[in-house]
């Protein structure tokens, strides 16, 4: 695959050579937002990320604008001209607005599931079940005012991904890290009565790569988790031990 350029961080904002093209990530150095990037690089794209600079740096070759979300973009990232954008750090609704200043090709935003009134607890009765349309500062709502400040901005230009259950590398919550390191470390472990609940699990490094792929070329609302009734609670602690080779009990 198409790698960046000698010199990645230059002015000019034509197309990367070998059909790359120039890739914002807002977000990119927490945790999707790392492997979007990741995935983008590999895609052959030139990345550029925008994060407020406290949850590190990215990858070398990597154009790093600083911001905060809740202000208006700087104009240094508006004269890159992002031709992609790949949003997975939009919390407020001013962060939505303000986004709304750039003028891709594709926009891709990583909504919730929360968006649907009826999660949870569902179940969900496909893409066009209704989302929150109240003005509560709560995370549902939130996402779902993005989405249609964002989807009136960009129209068809504009992809809305709603997220389940992300697992996987840089998961600052560590989810389904604790549960693999505390049954690897084997003995009798306790756990949550719940073992018969439903769960899909969606990994983080497969969401960025769709999510890299299908910018700029589908558009609307898409649920972005894993298939209903791929597994159980329990079967996820069961598949937890098969995978380490503990004897947790």
């Amino acid at each position: 695959m198409h790698r960046l350029s000698a010199n990645p961080l230059d002015d000019d904002a034509g197309p990367v050579e070998g059909g790359g093209m120039r890739l914002l990530v807002l977000g990119g150095t927490h945790f999707l937002g790392r492997h979007v990037v990741t995935a983008a690089l590999d895609a052959g794209h030139e990345v550029a990320t925008l994060t407020r600079g406290v949850s590190g740096e990215p990858p070398d070759g990597v154009r790093a604008f600083r911001g905060d979300r809740d202000d208006p973009l700087p104009e240094a990232v508006l004269a890159w001209a992002p031709e992609l954008v790949v949003d997975t750090s939009c919390q407020t609704r001013a962060a939505a607005e303000h986004a709304t200043a750039l003028d891709p090709v594709g926009y891709a935003f990583v909504s919730s599931l929360n968006a649907y009134r009826g999660w949870p607890p569902g179940p969900i009765h496909g893409e066009h079940a209704p989302t929150w349309d109240t003005d509560a500062d709560e995370y549902g709502p939130v996402k779902a005012h993005a989405e249609r400040v964002l989807g009136a901005a960009f129209g068809n230009r504009f992809l809305t991904a709603r997220a389940g259950l992300v697992v996987g590398p840089h998961d600052p919550l560590h989810r389904l890290g604790w549960w693999l390191e505390r049954i690897a470390a084997g003995g009798p472990v306790v756990v949550p009565d719940a073992l018969d609940q439903p769960i899909a699990l969606v990994d983080a490094r497969d969401l960025a790569g769709w999510l890299v792929a299908v910018c700029g070329r589908e558009s609307g609302p898409v649920n972005t988790t894993g298939r209903a009734g791929m597994t159980t609670f329990g079967g996820l602690l069961e598949t937890c031990r098969e995978v380490t080779g503990g004897d947790a009990e």
